[in-house]
């Protein structure tokens, strides 16, 4: 069987760090670990985690170095040749791991596995990340997260723990720190994508995305575009513009050039008239359906996802 760790970096998320221990105490797969590495909470995120009497569950607990730090902890100390990374405030609906150990095991070649997940902004309104049918090899994982069509995020990705150790994330950094982690990891190593949801995402208690008050510690401060693939510029100009909305003074001494590059405009304009004719198409051929947890928890396989 395929040994699974499920890393799960803690800080301060007493109000969902319950809820998402219990997603993974539902899981229809057995063979695995859940590693929660607590970085130095202060409130009674702790006290929550010991609460569940389960032999799965490992909790270390470490002084505050931030969420890379925290991930490359539980990395190290986990058992699973497997790892699948996330965050304390989201969920794995319960056939996630099960999924995961299929699709390894169907693969054996890859080493980086990436299924579809849900939005949630309440837990009365939940939608699917993505309609695109994708079941295959992603011969340049750039190319699919440039056009935004790689659905990477929280709990949709497994890595053999190799890899992770190989490239840890960067303890520098606090925001983006996983795209750059990702994309370290995508020059090197093809990902196999699947089009099944394996996680919901809670993007109401999404707080890591606010910018930081150094610009050093936000991977976006500090792109290089200078011997990159077309594609890998075209996701790190996604980034740059990112970082016109967050840094503006900052973003325009750094990247001033690059916002003028005729050819990434070109492109983005491409991938913006082709996902609005795609958006056009779903909502011709089958309504988007909302969801509520209580659906996804009950019945994870949705007859719309099937079809996908």
């Amino acid at each position: 069987m395929v040994d699974i760790s499920v890393v799960i970096p803690l800080y301060n998320k007493a109000d969902y760090i319950g809820r998402t221990i219990d997603s993974l105490l539902k899981q229809t797969y057995d063979n695995y670990e859940v590693v929660v590495v607590d970085d130095g909470s202060s409130d009674d995120s702790v006290a929550i985690v010991k609460a569940f009497r389960s032999d799965k569950i490992r909790l270390i607990q470490k002084e505050n170095g931030g969420p890379s730090s925290a991930r490359n902890k539980g990395i190290q100390e986990a058992k699973g040749q497997w790892i699948v990374l996330l965050d304390a405030d989201d969920i794995l609906l319960p056939h996630a791991l099960t999924c995961f150990a299929k699709m390894q095991q169907s693969h054996p070649h890859c080493k980086y596995f990436v299924g579809n997940f849900y939005d949630m902004f309440s837990n009365q309104d939940i939608r699917l990340g993505s309609y695109r049918k994708i079941n295959r090899v992603l011969k340049n994982g750039f190319y699919y997260e440039a056009t935004r069509e790689l659905t990477e995020t929280s709990g949709t990705a497994m890595f053999e723990k190799s890899l992770l150790l190989e490239e840890p994330f960067n303890e520098h950094l606090y925001r983006y720190e996983d795209a750059e982690r990702q994309y370290r990891l995508m020059r090197k190593y093809q990902i196999y994508m699947f089009s099944t949801p394996v996680a919901v995402v809670d993007r109401s208690a999404a707080c890591a995305s606010k910018p930081r008050k150094r610009i050093e510690e936000d991977f976006i401060g500090s792109l290089v575009f200078q011997g990159k693939s077309f594609w890998e510029q075209m996701a790190l100009y996604l980034l740059a513009l990112e970082c016109r909305n967050s840094y503006p003074e900052e973003a325009e001494r750094l990247y001033g050039e690059i916002y003028g590059r005729r050819d990434l405009k070109m492109a983005l304009k491409w991938v913006n008239w082709n996902q609005k004719m795609f958006k056009k198409y779903i909502r011709h051929t089958r309504k988007r359906k909302i969801y509520t947890l209580d659906d996804l928890l009950s019945n994870p396989y949705q007859k719309e996802e099937n079809r996908l």
